[in-house]
Formats: C-alpha cells, sequence, structure tokens
C-alpha cells in the first residue's frame, strides 16, 4: 500500500477552512500533511491523531525566517511547509488560534492579497494587451496575438477572480460582508462583457467563454491526475 498520496486543494482564496477541515478528517484517518505540492497537498502514512491545522501569510526575509518560525512553535504551532509567503501549521486541538482578533485577521487576508496582486496583475494585463492587440492587428500578426490570449485567458481569468475573491474576504473581515457577493459576480460580468466587445456576438462570446473555461478546468483535473500517477509510480518504483 502507498505510503503517500495527493490531496488537491479547493483553493485558498475561497475556501481556507474546507482545506483545513479536510487536513484534519485525513490526520485522523493517518494521513499528514508533509509539504505543498502543485495544486494541493503531499500527505504520509502514519499514526492517527487528531491534528487542527491553520494558515498565516507573511513574505519574509532570510534572516526573518528562524525567528518568525519560533514565534509559531513556542505558541504549539508546529511549522509543516512554507512556500512564497504562504506558511502552514499544524497543532493539538484546544492551542489557541493564530488568528484569535479581528486585527489579526485582517492582517492575515491584507497580506495574502498584496502576494496574489503581485502576481497576477502582470498576467491580468498581459493577456488584456493580447486581445486589444489581435482587436486592430491584422494578418499573421493577429493570429499570432489572438492564440496568445486564448492561452492566456484561462489562467488571467482564476488570477482575477482569486485577486478579487480575496479583496472580498478582506473586507468581510473588517465587516464589509456586502462587497464578498460583489467580488464573486463581478469576474465573470467582466470577462463576458470583453468578450462580446471582442466578438460582437452573444453567442459566440458564451462559446468561447465556456470553451475558455473548459479548457482550463480540464487542465487543473489533468495536473491533479499526473501528480496522483506520478506518487504512485515513484513510491512503487522505490
Amino acid at each position: 500500500m502507498s505510503q503517500t498520496k495527493y490531496m488537491m486543494s479547493s483553493g485558498l482564496a475561497f475556501s481556507e477552512e474546507k482545506d483545513l477541515k479536510k487536513l484534519r478528517q485525513h490526520s485522523l484517518k493517518g494521513w499528514h500533511v508533509q509539504g505543498f505540492r502543485p495544486g494541493g497537498y503531499s500527505l504520509q502514512k502514519g499514526e492517527s491523531t487528531d491534528y487542527i491545522y491553520a494558515y498565516d501569510y507573511r513574505l519574509l526575509a532570510t534572516n526573518e525566517q528562524d525567528e518568525y518560525l519560533e514565534l509559531f512553535t513556542s505558541s504549539g504551532w508546529t511549522p509543516i511547509a512554507s512556500e512564497a509567503g504562504i506558511h502552514l501549521f499544524q497543532a493539538l486541538p484546544g492551542t489557541k488560534p493564530i488568528h484569535s482578533d479581528q486585527e489579526s485577521t485582517v492582517e492575515k487576508h491584507e497580506s495574502i492579497s498584496r502576494f496574489m496582486r503581485a502576481l497576477a496583475y502582470p498576467v491580468i494585463l498581459l493577456t488584456i494587451a493580447l486581445w486589444l492587440g489581435w482587436l486592430f492587428a491584422e494578418g499573421a500578426l493577429q493570429t499570432g496575438l489572438f492564440y496568445g490570449a486564448l492561452a492566456l485567458t484561462p489562467l488571467a481569468l482564476p488570477l482575477a477572480w482569486t485577486v478579487l475573491t480575496l479583496a472580498g474576504n478582506t473586507a468581510k473581515a473588517k465587516g464589509k460582508s456586502l462587497y464578498q457577493f460583489t467580488t464573486l459576480m463581478l469576474p465573470f460580468a467582466l470577462f463576458l462583457a470583453l468578450i462580446v466587445l471582442l466578438t460582437d456576438n452573444m453567442a459566440s462570446a458564451i462559446r468561447m467563454g465556456a470553451s475558455m473555461l473548459v479548457c482550463g478546468a480540464a487542465f487543473a483535473l489533468i495536473f491533479s491526475f499526473s501528480l496522483s500517477l506520478f506518487d504512485k509510480y515513484k513510491q512503487k518504483n522505490g
């Protein structure tokens, strides 16, 4: 029986609590987090233990890492994995929560929002530039710009949605819950409006938008399935 397996993340911007609950359920079954994997987590088989998990988001300089982790360790939280400013911790039930007040919760959401904006904005702006270039270019250049925009759009849309959802999470932490609904709907409305402007045809816009979303979802599924197969192959071949 394989001693490692892959667990897909539901998306920290959208379902952080769902991920944390699933990780706890896996620990109760003896599957404990060893680290991050693309799109999810690597779990290793061990003894059944009731662990709780928590996230913190903070970009650290090299000389800040040890002091930062020691602060959490002294509070009962064991560092499990750190990557690109995302830090996952493990503790026993009853340990004082990492973010126990509104101020620290808001700070957590603002930190991950800044990181995601820095990652997402270049991709989103490049995608928009490619679409606009396609609109005004001609010949072979127009064809190249079209396929470039088509390839980036399935990536740009989830990034835009993530950035807006994180902004909604921050607003919700500050007590502005109405903003949450807006952030869920706005990316789809803007995306469809852009495609309508480029195609001048609602039916074509819907078909194109649906195709891009399907391609993006299919890529995520294939990628996660491939990781799962790789884990099994790696375990089988030692």
